[in-house]
């Protein structure tokens, strides 16, 4: 019972079939040859896994030496103006005492109100605002149109074959009227500013 055949080897002693409690034996397992068991098969680690298990102990912490030996030259780019912007907005900026919010004194809570008045939202950068032309922004602007158009239309092909309408629906049909002419006034301002 312990002979090998073609398709693999039989584990466990000659003649070591298991033995059932009432006294008969199992038939041997037989085993194909370099065969793993799943038991004692490494457990699967991915790609993400393998690279995880170099990362320091803390995670972030980097020697700068590292992190510049990694960095792209875009990103070191940025590295070099979030800098200089931190820069210049210490040096620009001196700092003013502030009030405490404990003790307020006769004209601090009007004060602080003028302050909070005469600041200004930051501004949006130059970059998005110098692209978009008052062209793009109509065109931008009809296309937008154009699908509420095509949505209106489709709901009110609904609403003749039968089928029932939301509210929210229904306002939209309404209002197909209105968005065709303001479809067709863009459609002129565009053409003037071609």
């Amino acid at each position: 019972m312990s002979s090998t055949s073609s398709q693999g080897e039989v584990r466990g002693a000659p003649g070591s079939g298991s033995r059932r409690p009432d006294g008969t034996y199992r038939k041997e397992r037989r085993v194909r040859e370099g065969y793993v068991p799943q038991e004692e098969q490494p457990v699967y680690m991915s790609k993400g896994a393998l690279a995880k298990q170099n990362v320091p102990i803390c995670p972030g912490f980097e020697p700068e030496e590292a992190k510049a030996a990694t960095m792209t030259k875009n990103q070191r780019k940025n590295e070099k103006r979030k800098e200089q912007k931190k820069a210049g907005a210490t040096d620009s900026k001196p700092e003013q005492p502030k009030p405490s919010p404990t003790a307020p004194d006769d004209g601090s809570v009007t004060e602080g109100m003028q302050q909070l008045s005469t600041t200004t939202p930051p501004a949006a950068s130059s970059t998005e605002t110098a692209q978009v032309s008052p062209k793009e922004r109509l065109q931008k602007d009809h296309r937008n149109l154009l699908k509420k158009i095509r949505q209106a239309e489709g709901l009110a092909e609904k609403l003749k074959l039968g089928q029932d309408l939301s509210k929210e629906e229904m306002e939209k049909v309404g209002k197909l009227a209105g968005w065709n002419t303001e479809a067709q006034t863009l459609e002129q301002e565009i053409r003037k500013l071609s």
